[in-house]
């Protein structure tokens, strides 16, 4: 009888697990968003060039990787993402820059 109990508990636990591994994730996520914003806020109040910053500035300043500046990018509304291009046929790099408000 005790047996009977074990598959159901074993993934009820993993279940468990699992969910919590994904809410840390996501925390961990939306706070480099806000990061990344308060920064770009700060830096566009601070200077004359839109607060536009690169990947490099960003994970510098930050302490983040380049995957990380994209998916904080990616999870706010008011990060825009901007390309400048060298020539017509490639983006030389990304930039991004934060909403006045």
């Amino acid at each position: 009888m005790p047996f009977d109990l074990a598959p159901g508990l074993i993934v009820a636990l993993v279940s468990c697990v699992g969910g919590l591994v994904w809410l840390v994730r996501e925390a961990k996520g939306r706070e480099r968003s806000e990061r990344m914003e308060a920064y770009l806020r700060l830096e566009r109040k601070a200077g004359t060039d839109r607060g536009r910053r690169s990947t490099k500035q960003i994970m510098a300043a930050l302490g983040i990787t380049s995957g990380q500046v994209m998916d904080a990018a990616r999870r706010s509304r008011a990060i825009k993402r901007l390309a400048i291009v060298a020539n017509m046929n490639s983006a030389e790099s990304a930039v991004f820059e934060c909403a006045p408000y």
